[in-house]
């Protein structure tokens, strides 16, 4: 992180503040680039520019909140088909790995072949969900894949019951809500950060985002 203040010669990602990671980024989405998705927090993540940001729409940057006055409600229109369709897609990415880890362990493979182990997959890490680890039953109960006394192998069912076994119109039912109770944490974050604040109407506005200070 490096600012425009003269002889500032730039600070490493984990001694930079949340704020200064959070702003950083979201003024990059401001500014019509994607970031790729990284499963923790990490020095190194990629950012693409012409790409579409699916399901997002940002108004004029003079009014931060035209685009978040619905999120308190989580009304069925936020995310539309294809964004859910797209985070479906990355679960079943998740699921497929997790899958192979779980044959791959029980069938002996990497012990029968020691040189073709990877880390932090050939092991129990990859035999579990991470990035999806938690999913809902029709009654909006949340059904958690990793949990102590459940198996690998008993997540993976959780899984497809609360989820891959369904219909597509309920799996996407289902990622909406998943996204929905994501969002909501992201904002109650960023309430928490006081970089926005809830206003008397339900709407969220800016506090803390000054769009000249990010480089």
């Amino acid at each position: 992180m490096k600012t425009r203040n003269p002889g500032d010669a730039g600070r490493d990602y984990f001694e930079i503040e949340l704020t200064e990671d959070f702003i950083s980024k979201l003024e990059l989405l401001h500014e019509g680039y994607m970031i790729s998705p990284t499963t923790s927090d990490k020095k190194s993540y990629h950012v693409l520019e012409g790409v579409p940001l699916v399901g997002m729409r940002v108004g004029e940057r003079s009014n931060i909140r035209c685009y978040s006055a619905d999120l308190k409600k989580m009304s069925i229109d936020i995310f539309d088909n294809d964004i859910l369709d797209r985070f479906i897609t990355y679960f079943e990415s998740e699921k497929n790995a997790v899958e192979k880890a779980i044959q791959a362990y029980e069938n002996k493979f990497y012990e029968n072949n020691p040189g073709k182990k990877i880390t932090n997959y050939s092991d129990e890490n990859g035999m579990y969900f991470s990035s999806f680890n938690c999913v809902f039953d029709k009654a909006g109960e949340p059904q958690y894949l990793n949990l102590p006394g459940l198996t690998p192998r008993d997540g993976l069912n959780r899984a497809y019951t609360y989820f891959f076994n369904l219909p597509q119109y309920e799996k996407r039912n289902a990622m909406r809500k998943i996204l929905a109770d994501r969002a909501k944490e992201d904002l109650n974050k960023t309430l928490e950060l006081g970089l926005i604040k809830l206003e008397e109407d339900g709407l969220y506005s800016n506090v803390g985002l000054d769009d000249a200070t990010i480089v």
